[in-house]
């Protein structure tokens, strides 16, 4: 039984539930090293007046005196805005520096804070820190930077120095002892042409490299490493015999370099956002993404009470629609087979008339 209704042993007076539910307008004021309790849209903060008041604020205005607020019959004085960042803007009133998160959607709602509560010493850091993770390319779009090596030490520290899969391109002419094939001056181009595309499709994903050293033997190689390792080779080049001299041919195998390119993909470190699922450091607001992305990447779910860095996902779909879709399927299976045997069973009886 509710507390509120009149036969309840515990009945609520009208008296207790006005006092517990009043709010009312005090001026606040006291020493600096007092301690006031803050409600801002649920979460709770205790600080003293004297960090409150320490800059030019709105925060110093309703704390010196200067302004009303609004308090409960518990004490708590309530703010009303979102308590999820109110921490970081306690942490930059007490030292003067905060240090922003790497997730830009975060540091839009810090900045939203900031300029609520008219503290532009933050504003003017969120923006900078803003404008430093934006890294606007002055670059025309499209133009696309390869690496070009010699050998095989600067190989191995351009490899060791990413996160990103390396694709080599061993491109020499220069290591030919023989003649070519007929077919070989276009293949080569043919190695030129695709490397020249997937380095247009995949610069953001994949560090592409071309060698034009003499070290290796090879004039036409293609090499994939990921994660500071070669996973997979694809050689080109072999030596043919002629009636009379030997050849070198030079070979496109484009299906094979299509699938190791995309294997090596596998190997990519996306260093996604903990927070917005966005690309960390240039994590923009979420927009409106198409039915299949959703699918393969549930959107997070900040709980607005907490200021805790881990996010919430979604439920994943409930179990029973999956068991739905596998029986339908398991009875569709189940008449074909049903059909496919009456049909051999009258077929073997036209047989034996």
């Amino acid at each position: 039984m509710s507390p509120f209704l009149p036969g309840s042993k515990n009945a609520m007076t009208e008296e207790s539930a006005e006092k517990l539910y009043s709010t009312r307008l005090v001026t606040v004021s006291g020493p600096p090293s007092q301690y006031v309790k803050l409600n801002v849209g649920g979460a709770l903060y205790s600080t003293t007046i004297s960090t409150l008041i320490k800059h030019d604020s709105m925060l110093q205005a309703m704390f010196s005196g200067r302004m009303e607020v609004l308090t409960d019959s518990e004490g708590w004085i309530l703010i009303d805005r979102c308590g999820k960042h109110f921490g970081t803007i306690l942490n930059f009133l007490r030292d003067g520096n905060v240090v922003l998160p790497d997730c830009r959607v975060e540091t839009l709602e810090i900045l939203a804070e900031a300029k609520y509560y008219l503290i532009q010493e933050l504003v003017q850091q969120c923006q900078d820190w803003l404008s430093f993770m934006k890294k606007e390319d002055v670059e025309p779009v499209g133009l696309c930077k390869v690496p070009i090596i010699c050998t095989k030490k600067d190989c191995d520290r351009i490899v060791s120095s990413t996160t990103k899969p390396v694709i080599k391109l061993l491109l020499n002419r220069h290591n030919n002892k023989y003649s070519y094939t007929s077919q070989s001056d276009d293949n080569l181009m043919k190695n030129l042409e695709l490397f020249d595309r997937l380095v247009l499709r995949f610069t953001d994903r994949v560090l592409f490299v071309k060698d034009i050293g003499a070290e290796n033997a090879e004039v036409c190689q293609w090499t994939f490493f990921g994660q500071g390792r070669k996973k997979a080779e694809v050689c080109c080049t072999s030596i043919v015999y002629a009636t009379d001299k030997k050849q070198t041919k030079v070979e496109f195998p484009e299906a094979r370099i299509y699938e190791e390119a995309m294997n090596v993909l596998l190997f990519e470190e996306r260093h996604l956002c903990a927070r917005c699922g966005g690309d960390a450091g240039r994590c923009s607001p979420p927009r409106a993404m198409p039915n299949a992305q959703q699918l393969l990447t549930p959107p997070f779910v900040h709980a607005q009470h907490s200021s805790s860095l881990s996010p919430q996902r979604t439920s994943p779909a409930p179990l029973c629609q999956e068991l739905a879709a596998s029986s339908s399927s398991f009875d569709d299976r189940r008449r074909l087979h049903r059909g496919s045997n009456m049909s051999s069973s009258a077929a073997r009886s036209d047989d034996n008339a």
